[in-house]
């Protein structure tokens, strides 16, 4: 299965959403992601720079996902198989992105995105220190997906990221952008074989 992210728009889209400023541990100053539209499978380029303030001892990520029809009605996505609107601990992330979907799919992009982290010197294991990480055109291959993609449809997106202190529930930083998702139309029919039909001889 392949598809087109046809509008990621992350670096002008990528906003800071209500958070509680006095706790506020994590700031992300810049999103941005090319080639848009993305392939995949494909090369995905990405830049960010993001600032820990203070000491994250434990965490947890709730990611959001919210789709926005032409009625401008907004429908919550829920979370099935670790794809939507889940939970995950913020100090082992990559490991549970690891067992989402196929796991050789998903170990290949955890992989990466840890030698990314790697490549700035950036520790993001807890107690996650204050400092600042620069990523610049950092490449991840993202393979071919699995299934377990599919329960995303084709369009309009709002995605949210919140990051919060799990005894209290405090938000430590979040932030929110939107994206579009379009998958290639699969020909069918005669007319995709290459060739037409030859007419009947008489």
């Amino acid at each position: 299965m392949s598809f087109l992210i046809t509008k990621v728009g992350i670096g002008k889209l990528l906003r800071a959403a209500a958070s509680d400023k006095v706790h506020n541990a994590l700031v992300v100053h810049s999103v941005t992601v090319s080639p848009v539209p993305l392939a995949i499978p494909g090369d995905l380029h990405l830049s960010f720079n993001a600032t820990v303030l203070k000491t994250i001892q434990v965490a947890m990520m709730d990611f959001k996902f919210v789709r926005k029809t032409a009625l401008g009605a907004d429908v919550p996505i829920g979370c099935v198989g670790g794809i939507g609107s889940c939970t995950f601990d913020g100090c082992s992330i990559l490991n549970d992105l690891g067992s989402v979907g196929s796991q050789a799919v998903a170990t290949n992009v955890t992989s990466q995105i840890g030698s990314m982290f790697a490549s700035v010197g950036a520790n993001i294991t807890c107690p996650i220190q204050p400092q600042n990480i620069a990523v610049n055109n950092f490449v991840i291959h993202i393979p071919k997906l699995s299934s377990a993609v599919d329960l995303i449809a084709d369009g309009d997106y709002n995605i949210t990221v919140i990051l919060r202190e799990p005894a209290t529930d405090v938000q430590l930083g979040c932030f929110t952008f939107d994206a579009s998702l379009v998958r290639p139309k699969t020909c069918s029919g005669w007319l995709c074989s290459g060739r037409r039909r030859r007419a009947p001889s008489s």
